[in-house]
């Protein structure tokens, strides 16, 4: 009896380790897997930092474009001309639909 005795201790000694270790490797995967998802959150606000500049960028040079004066600045800049009120050609809708313009 005393050899099955030792041998229940020992089962319940090792049982106990493993369980231990089991949870201290779970705990620690638990944390790898938290700094993994700080990780990825932080990279994820630069990216929505990075973008928003860029579409704050965007909306400024799509104001310029749009922008006729500028727009005429930098024609005039490139060589272009001005346009008399007499070359100007007014095309409506329904002429280029039914295929009337010259």
């Amino acid at each position: 009896m005393a050899a099955s005795r030792k041998f229940r201790e020992r089962v319940f000694y090792f049982s106990t380790f493993v369980l231990l270790v089991s949870g201290a490797i779970f705990h620690l995967w638990q944390g790898y897997r938290v700094m993994k998802l700080k990780w990825g959150i932080a990279a994820q606000k630069e990216e929505y930092e990075r973008l928003s500049r860029e579409n704050d960028e965007l909306k400024l040079e799509h104001l310029g474009l749009t922008n006729l004066s500028v727009v005429e600045a930098a024609g005039l800049e490139h060589g272009f001309i001005r346009a008399e009120p007499a070359d100007l050609v007014v095309i409506s809708k329904n002429q280029f639909d039914e295929g009337t313009v010259n």
